[in-house]
């Protein structure tokens, strides 16, 4: 027994003090392999701790941040200089984290938080990948193999534990309620271009692989470690996207997230709906641009076509923004609708209710439908589109 225990120790001591061999007998990446790399010797000096959890960020860095090893080993995590988006509440710091969500998988406990090990096991056979603990669309723990991304988001961001984000109308910021089986419409976890030939917009190339939420929230550098990590736009999207009344961010580069997937001459020549490009670049431009007429004569013109007073001076103050240009988020949320198709679920801060009600779309065929809402000025009543 003794001489099978010494020989126990010599084999651990040379798989830890050779890499290739250690990296060809347990499948742990090279950077991970040895335990020396993220903890301290059991002989630490007196006050020195071994490894501390709220620091564990700044561990990773040591090596995710340095241009050395992250040309060789590790991915390479940008440092955030606090402009657009990043996965950690106050950046790549020692801060305070403002979420943590204590789950109970197969008996053994885990902690979901707002740090690297909040999304990666650095003790697991691939430690660049996500934890392997798939949660469902309530957030509740279902298995050991996430067939997506998405599967590990729902941890955090869905149920009633989900973490509140600015600007998420679903109660409790639950993004897993619009992938729910109550959806009516979304961009399906799972789904891809091959299954929507009804969508006449969609860019072969770009949507084959299936939808999963690193279709929309990825690292826009591609010298980067791939994945929501970090992005210099909001939401940790990998392109611009923005609202009416976002301010800093409006016109064609308002919707260069949606371009990626759709393609913009297909939007604008009205393939999908019979007024985008009204919508999108404004009713009087639109009208313009398709009639060939006088820029004095566009307004009368987009006036008449909806059948309103032809004179400027009948439009009063409550008509603020008429034919006026807005953007793919005032109609559409790229999550999902729980009450309309095509992602219609409009931007309570733009649209408001008409005179009779609403705001609500009804689908009558495809690609037409009724909208019953108040918006730029205009008080649509079932209009058909």
């Amino acid at each position: 027994m003794q001489k099978l225990s010494l020989l126990f120790v010599v084999l651990l001591t040379v798989l830890l003090s050779n890499p290739g061999s250690a990296e060809q007998t347990n499948g742990i990446e090279l950077s991970h392999q040895n335990c020396d790399s993220c903890h301290e010797s059991h002989n630490a000096a007196p006050g020195q701790v071994l490894i501390s959890v709220d620091f564990v960020d700044d561990l990773c860095f040591q090596c995710h941040q340095n241009p050395q090893q992250a040309a060789q080993l590790a991915p390479r995590v940008q440092p955030w200089d606090g402009r657009g988006s990043n996965h950690l509440a106050f950046g790549f710091d020692k801060f305070k984290r403002g979420y943590t969500r204590p789950v109970k998988v197969n008996e053994k406990n885990l902690v979901l938080q707002q740090t690297c090990i909040g999304c990666h096991d650095p003790h697991s056979r691939a430690p660049r990948k996500p934890r392997e603990i798939a949660f469902d669309t309530q957030g509740i723990p279902i298995s050991e193999t996430p067939q997506f991304f998405a599967e590990v988001c729902y941890g955090c961001h869905a149920g009633p534990e989900a973490v509140m984000l600015p600007k998420i109308t679903t109660e409790a910021g639950d993004i897993g309620a619009l992938f729910g089986s109550r959806i009516v419409s979304s961009h399906r976890i799972g789904e891809s271009g091959k299954d929507r030939p009804d969508l006449p917009s969609l860019i072969g190339a770009a949507v084959q692989g299936p939808l999963d939420c690193t279709s929309c929230h990825n690292n826009p550098d591609p010298t980067g470690a791939r994945g929501p990590h970090s992005s210099i736009y909001p939401a940790l999207l990998k392109s611009s996207y923005g609202s009416e009344m976002s301010g800093n961010l409006f016109g064609e580069r308002s919707d260069e997230l949606c371009y990626g997937c759709h393609r913009r001459e297909s939007i604008l020549n009205n393939q999908s709906f019979p007024w985008h490009r009204e919508h999108l670049r404004g009713l009087f431009v639109a009208t313009l641009q398709k009639k060939n007429i006088g820029s004095e004569n566009r307004r009368q013109q987009g006036l008449k076509f909806l059948g309103l007073p032809n004179s400027p001076d009948q439009i009063t103050a409550a008509t603020s923004g008429f034919g006026q240009p807005t953007a793919c988020a005032t109609c559409h949320d790229p999550h999902g609708s729980l009450e309309h198709s095509a992602l219609i679920r409009f931007d309570p801060q733009v649209v408001m209710p008409s005179s009779v009600g609403g705001p609500y779309f009804r689908r009558t065929s495809l690609r037409h439908g009724t909208c019953t809402l108040f918006c730029h000025g205009y008080d649509h009543v079932q209009t058909r589109y």
